[in-house]
């Protein structure tokens, strides 16, 4: 969008991701940025969760092999992790 920031959040949509949680802050900061845009790219079991939760500004574009234009359209990437095995992939 043109008018307001971008947050991208890229992983397999699962409660390890930590999207639900990432989600529902979004909700908290849709009245400071009424125009922002939370994208959360990637599939899995908590893409119908996140949904229904119906929060203004959030997008879910699903799975992508090449996630670099999010990232790059991106005002802020953000890695909300509960944890990881290793080094988050989209960190590297």
């Amino acid at each position: 969008p043109e008018h307001g920031p971008v947050v991208a959040c890229v992983g397999r949509l699962c409660s390890q991701k930590g999207q639900r949680v990432l989600a529902g802050a979004w909700s908290g900061l849709v009245s400071r940025f009424p125009l922002g845009t939370l994208a959360l790219v990637g599939e899995g079991p908590d893409r119908e969760t996140i949904a229904s939760l119906g929060v203004p500004g959030v997008v879910m574009p699903g799975w992508s092999e090449d996630v670099s234009d999010w990232i790059a359209a991106a005002d802020r990437v953000v890695i909300p992790s509960r944890w990881e095995a290793g080094l988050s992939l989209v960190a590297m």
